[in-house]
C-alpha cells in the first residue's frame, strides 16, 4: 500500500511539474519538525536534455552546501557577487545545493531530538529531499545525476547513492544517478589518524622525536575504533588534532603548508588572519565543533548568509526563513549529535557501490590536505575489495593541464573500469575553491567535466 501511495505521489507531482526557473529555493519538511534547506540554478547547457543535475554535499557534518559550496566553491557568484569563471553551472543542466545534515545551513529542527545521529537517517532526510524538488521541475528527474562532495560529505554521499538506488529501484521516484565523486573525502577516520604524523614527517614538519610522542595518541584513536567506542573515537581524534597542533606549531588542517592561519577559539577577531572564527564559530559550545566548522563559517560569509541572501530568500512569495533561525545557527550541535557516527568505516558503503556496477565512482584528492591526506586515502582504497582493483592499481596516471599553454602540471589521473582517481598536485582540502583558501578551482574545473563526460557506467 505505501509502494502504491508512493508512486501515486510521484505521479501528481510529475504531472504538476515546472520547468526550472533561473534559480529556486526552499524548504522540505522531511520528518515532522524538520526541515532542510535546499537551493537550485538552471545551468547553462539547460537546453541540452542530457545536461547532467550535478549536486554539491558540503562537510562538517554541520557545514552549508547552500552557503560555503555555493558562494566559496562551485556556485555562479562569489562571496563578493562576482561571477565565477569555473562555476559548476557552465556545464550542468541543473546544479543543486542542499543543506544536509538537517541544522546546518539554513536547515533547521524544532526541537534538537529531531537532529540525525546516523548515516541512515541521513541517507533518508537527503531522499525526501531529492524526491520533492526532482518532482516540482520539468524533466529534472531525467537527467543524469551526479553527487560530488568534499571532506565529511565523501562519508554521507556513498549511503545517500545507495539509498537512492534503492528508492529508485522500488519505484518510490525517478532518478538517473550516473555517479558520485568523493572529493579530499572523510571515508575512514581511522586511515587519516593513522597516516597524519607519517605525512607530515614528509613534509619535514614533524621529525622522529615528534612521532614518538604522538603515537600513543595516535593508537589511543585506532583502539577506540577497534573496539567500537566510536564517541570514545571521536574524542581521542579531537585530543590528537590538539597534540598535532601543538607539536606542528599550528599546522593548518585544510592546507599542510600554511601555520597559524586563524589561531583558535581564543585568538581575538583582529589576529584571526581567515576570518574563520566568526560570531557562529565563537558561539559553538563544543570544542571539536567549533574548530571542525570555524573554516566553513568565516565572518564574510556569516555576513553575507545571514544579511543580504537571507534577505533575498525572503523576498520569495510564500517562503519564509523563520526569525528564530540564522545561518549556522545550528551547526555545532549537528556535529555533536553525529559524534558517534563520525569515525565509522563507510568503504564498505563504497565498495558495495563498485560490486553493483550501477555507477561510477571518482575520488579526488588535494595533495597538500592534512586532515583528509593522501596516504589516509590510499589506505583506505587498500580495503576495497572490487573485482577491479588491481587492474586499477596497474593502470598508468596521466596528467591534466589546467588550462590551454598552461604546462604546470595541475592533476594526475587514472581510471579503471568505473572507478577513477585525481590527484591535484597543489590543492589543499577545499578543491574547488579559490587559490586563497587552498584550491584549484581551474584544474578541478576540468576534472569536473571529466566525471560527467565519462557518463556512468
Amino acid at each position: 500500500m505505501l509502494a502504491v501511495a508512493a508512486l501515486l505521489a510521484c505521479a501528481v507531482s510529475a504531472v504538476g511539474a515546472i520547468p526550472l526557473p533561473a534559480e529556486d529555493w526552499g524548504y522540505t519538511t522531511v520528518r515532522p519538525g524538520a526541515h532542510v534547506f535546499w537551493w537550485i540554478y538552471r545551468g547553462d547547457q539547460a537546453s541540452d536534455p542530457n545536461a547532467p543535475l550535478v549536486l554539491w554535499q558540503q562537510g562538517g557534518p554541520g557545514a552549508s552546501s547552500t552557503g560555503f559550496g555555493n558562494f566559496l566553491e562551485v556556485g555562479p557568484v562569489d562571496v563578493s557577487g562576482m561571477p565565477r569563471n569555473t562555476s559548476w553551472t557552465k556545464t550542468s543542466g541543473a546544479l543543486l545545493f542542499i543543506d544536509n545534515p538537517v541544522g546546518s545551513g539554513f536547515s533547521y529542527v524544532d526541537h534538537p531530538s529531531l537532529l540525525t545521529t546516523t548515516n541512515a537517517e541521513l541517507a533518508s532526510d537527503y531522499v525526501a529531499v531529492l524526491q520533492d524538488v526532482l518532482g516540482k521541475y520539468d524533466s529534472l528527474s531525467k537527467r543524469p545525476m551526479f553527487m560530488f562532495c568534499e571532506s565529511f560529505g565523501g562519508h554521507m554521499v556513498p549511503a545517500y547513492a545507495t539509498a537512492v538506488l534503492d528508492a529508485v529501484a522500488a519505484g518510490k521516484f525517478e532518478a538517473n544517478l550516473k555517479g558520485i565523486a568523493l572529493g579530499d573525502s572523510w571515508v575512514s577516520g581511522v586511515a587519516y589518524t593513522d597516516t597524519w604524523v607519517p605525512y607530515l614527517r614528509q613534509l619535514s614538519v614533524l621529525d622522529s622525536r615528534d612521532e614518538a610522542a604522538l603515537q600513543p595518541v595516535v593508537d589511543a584513536v585506532s583502539s577506540a575504533v577497534k573496539q567500537g567506542r566510536w564517541q570514545d573515537a571521536t574524542n581521542q581524534w579531537g585530543n590528537l588534532e590538539n597534540a598535532i597542533g601543538e607539536t606542528a606549531d599550528d599546522v593548518d588542517w585544510y592546507f599542510s603548508i600554511w601555520h597559524h592561519v586563524s589561531g583558535n577559539e581564543a585568538t581575538p577577531p583582529e589576529h584571526d588572519r581567515a576570518g574563520r572564527y566568526s560570531r557562529i564559530a565563537r558561539a559553538m559550545e563544543n570544542p571539536l565543533a567549533r574548530r571542525q566548522l570555524a573554516a566553513y563559517h568565516a565572518e564574510s560569509l556569516d555576513q553575507l548568509m545571514n544579511g543580504p541572501i537571507r534577505a533575498k530568500l525572503n523576498n520569495k512569495s510564500g517562503f519564509v526563513i523563520p526569525a528564530n533561525v540564522t545561518w549556522g545557527g545550528q551547526s555545532g550541535a549537528v556535529f555533536e549529535t553525529l559524534g558517534v557516527e563520525f569515525m565509522k568505516d563507510v568503504t564498505p558503503v563504497v565498495d558495495a557501490l563498485l560490486k553493483s556496477g550501477k555507477i561510477r565512482v571518482n575520488v579526488y584528492q588535494g595533495a597538500l590536505d592534512l586532515i583528509c591526506c593522501t596516504p589516509g586515502t590510499e589506505l583506505w582504497m587498500k580495503n576495497l575489495t572490487w573485482s577491479g582493483m588491481q587492474s586499477f592499481y596497474q593502470t598508468q596516471k596521466t596528467p591534466i593541464y589546467p588550462r590551454p599553454g598552461d604546462m604546470n602540471t595541475g592533476a594526475f589521473a587514472k581510471t579503471h573500469g568505473i572507478l577513477s582517481m585525481y590527484y591535484l598536485t597543489r590543492s589543499g582540502h577545499m578543491a574547488p575553491g579559490a587559490p586563497s583558501i587552498g584550491g584549484m578551482p581551474d584544474t578541478m574545473f576540468k576534472i569536473h567535466q571529466q566525471i560527467i563526460a565519462a557518463g556512468g557506467p
